[in-house]
């Protein structure tokens, strides 16, 4: 009699859960990069103004107002000194914030991901002790979108993916290797596709780490630049105050997007552990039956 592999649903829940790393960036992570950004927007908007202290002030403007008060800024005469004055005060609102986001992404965040390509190591290689010969039946074992359900339709991926192709295609690789768990026959088969699956996902995530050192550094960078504007006296003319009031906002605007990017990276890389999971929660959900004895005694 032929071996058969078969789902055990009511310790699938289980399995999942004894294997499972965490996918979710913690929440105090999120608050943080909410933090940044919206203070450097809202900075940036400030700056927008012929006079930042103005009173309409809403939204994005008035936390960064709030923010840069409570680190220092308390408003100038001088139209240099409060732009110096400004930029020091968003400087110490974030370059602290963005050294721990630092911290997490290259420490905790990236064990993660190792710990989840451990794991579904150790799950294919479990299952590559079976019969490779078994077959497979349908069910969620053979569902794509039980492994990766793509990346949605969101224009703020689509465009980072668009910025940087070789990202997009590192994401690609894994969306091939996934469909192909729908023609899996055999445990051998869908171990073989299992193995791909973790090296794509696995190659995909140093892409994303490359990506985010890029970007966090970027973004270290323009913080820098941002804290010390351009001298320019109170008595220069319009023009050149409005030039050096416009670099200086250029330095603002490329800290906050590098920040968003590191945002959006770092939603990929979670992605990453989702299908890494995955892979280790249907690997271990395969059983397959012993066959039964032709001798009766």
């Amino acid at each position: 009699m032929q071996n058969v592999t078969t789902l055990i649903p009511e310790h699938s829940d289980e399995i999942c859960k004894s294997i499972e790393v965490s996918a979710e960036l913690p929440v105090t992570l999120v608050n943080e990069l909410d933090h940044v950004e919206e203070v450097l927007d809202g900075y940036s908007q400030l700056l927008s103004h012929d006079v930042m202290e103005h009173a309409n002030l809403q939204g994005s403007e008035s936390y960064a107002m709030t923010v840069l008060k409570l680190r220092g800024y308390e408003g100038c005469e001088s139209w240099m000194e409060t732009l110096k004055k400004s930029a020091e005060a968003a400087y110490k609102a974030i370059i602290e914030t963005l050294s721990s986001i630092k911290e997490f992404f290259f420490g905790e965040g990236e064990k993660q991901v190792q710990a989840a390509d451990e794991k579904a190591q150790e799950s294919v290689e479990a299952l590559a002790e079976l019969d490779k010969s078994a077959p497979i039946k349908d069910g969620k074992v053979k569902e794509p979108t039980s492994y990766f359900k793509g990346l949605g339709e969101s224009v703020e991926i689509q465009k980072l993916l668009d910025e940087h192709p070789s990202l997009k295609q590192a994401i690609d690789k894994i969306s091939q290797s996934v469909s192909r768990v729908a023609n899996s026959q055999t445990v051998g088969q869908l171990g073989a596709v299992y193995q791909d699956i973790r090296k794509s996902a696995s190659s995909c995530a140093e892409e994303l780490n490359k990506k985010l050192k890029e970007t966090l550094a970027k973004a270290e960078k323009a913080a820098n630049e941002m804290k010390s504007p351009k001298t320019v006296a109170d008595d220069a003319p319009q023009e050149v105050k409005d030039a050096a009031k416009a670099e200086h906002k250029e330095s603002v605007d490329e800290a906050k997007e590098e920040t968003k990017q590191s945002r959006l990276l770092a939603s990929l890389r979670n992605k990453i552990v989702s299908v890494l999971n995955s892979v280790s929660s249907n690997a271990n959900s395969v059983k397959v039956d012993k066959p039964e004895s032709e001798f009766k005694g």
